[in-house]
């Protein structure tokens, strides 16, 4: 029987095991963290990654947990809507706490899971890997699949390139009671920084807050900051912070994107591979069609480098436009220029919505399941 490694035990390591978990491999994660919980933050799960989740048989599950959206708007700082959409595709769009959708994987998982294991070293010997772990511990696998993540350990032993690089923005989240009756999801722009609400199940709603400029200010007293960073826009944005018990930073950083995720036996998935920042909401999403994908090739070619070839064959290309475009639309809202900004809002709020629609339908309606023969 063949042996995987999984390293990191995040929602594109578990998403591929579940995959392969019944067929012909032993497998095991290892995830250098004491628990594999995510932090209270929500994800957004578009219909391009549910529709791999149906494929699990989780997909009603997500459901219950999630709540789907009915529509989003963009707006002014000052509370003026520049676009209002509504929900089209005919699978949802569904928020849903990280916590709550590692739960359901997990729950579907029956396989070893090794937690506080942190790799520290890969070795390829012919036609094993050996991987060595913080605790000293050695063990041999067919295959390595690298899903650890932004700063991947994995990634310094199958592609030779620079540290990820800073976007120039740094972002705060946060989870809060729904005392707002908010129920859809938006987001509000303003000069060099953005506000952004979605509502979830059980009268919560998530935020996230983007602002141009490094996270050292923000050391102590981080809400306080933020409300008077945040108090020209609209309500009730200033409330949901001073509601908001548990405040997450997060600089933001990607990758220029690069080919070659496979090596001696060790593969890259998710944001191993391509780490993108979060502007079209696609970075996990991404990463659940490349878990598809990945364990699609094995499945069908077997545990090889051809099927490590067409993983990257497929998912390169979509990774890289998703990438990209991310990248150009955070510089595009972060902007500090007024009249950048003042035309960014009339193109928002006059140009015809088909266009705008048929980009993101390109990107949220997108379907790997269909898209490839395996």
């Amino acid at each position: 029987m063949k042996s995987i490694a999984i390293i990191g035990g995040g929602i594109a390591g578990l998403t591929f095991s579940l995959f392969l978990q019944n067929k012909d491999f032993h497998i095991e994660i290892y995830e250098k963290r004491e628990s594999v919980a995510e932090m209270g933050v929500s994800i957004t799960l578009f219909p391009n990654a549910l529709r791999v989740y149906k494929e699990l048989g989780i997909y009603e599950e997500i459901l219950k947990k999630g709540r789907a959206l009915k529509g989003a708007y963009l707006k002014s700082d000052d509370g003026r809507i520049l676009k209002q959409t509504h929900q089209k595709t005919e699978i949802p769009i569904v928020c849903i706490l990280r916590s709550d959708l590692h739960s359901i994987l997990l729950n579907q998982s029956k396989l070893n899971l090794h937690l506080n294991c942190e790799v520290t070293s890969l070795k390829t010997i012919e036609n094993i890997v050996e991987c060595t772990f913080s605790d000293g511990i050695k063990k041999i696998f067919d295959t390595v699949i690298g899903a650890d993540g932004l700063n991947s350990k994995v990634r310094e032993f199958v592609i030779d390139d620079k540290l990820p690089t800073y976007c120039g923005y740094t972002m705060w989240r946060g989870v809060c009671n729904n005392e707002f009756n908010i129920d859809n999801g938006g987001e509000t722009l303003g000069k060099g920084k953005r506000f952004g609400i979605v509502p979830l199940n059980n009268g919560k709603i998530s935020w996230w807050a983007a602002q141009n400029g490094e996270n050292k200010k923000y050391n102590d007293n981080v809400k306080v900051r933020l409300l008077d960073d945040f108090k020209i826009f609209h309500q009730p944005i200033s409330k949901i912070i001073s509601s908001t018990e548990n405040i997450i930073v997060s600089p933001i950083y990607d990758r220029n994107i690069k080919k070659g995720w496979f090596k001696n036996n060790i593969v890259l998935l998710g944001d191993a591979a391509h780490p993108t920042s979060p502007n079209l909401g696609q970075g996990a999403c991404t990463a659940i069609e490349g878990a598809y994908i990945l364990a699609k090739s094995i499945i069908s070619k077997g545990l090889n480098e051809e099927a490590c070839k067409q993983y990257e064959e497929y998912q390169f290309p979509r990774a890289e436009f998703i990438v990209n475009m991310s990248r150009r639309m955070g510089k595009s809202r972060q902007t500090e220029n007024k009249i950048k900004l003042f035309l960014q809002f009339f193109f928002i709020k006059y140009l015809p919505s088909s266009i705008g629609e048929n980009l993101t339908n390109t990107i949220i309606d997108y379907d790997v399941t269909t898209k490839f023969k395996f």
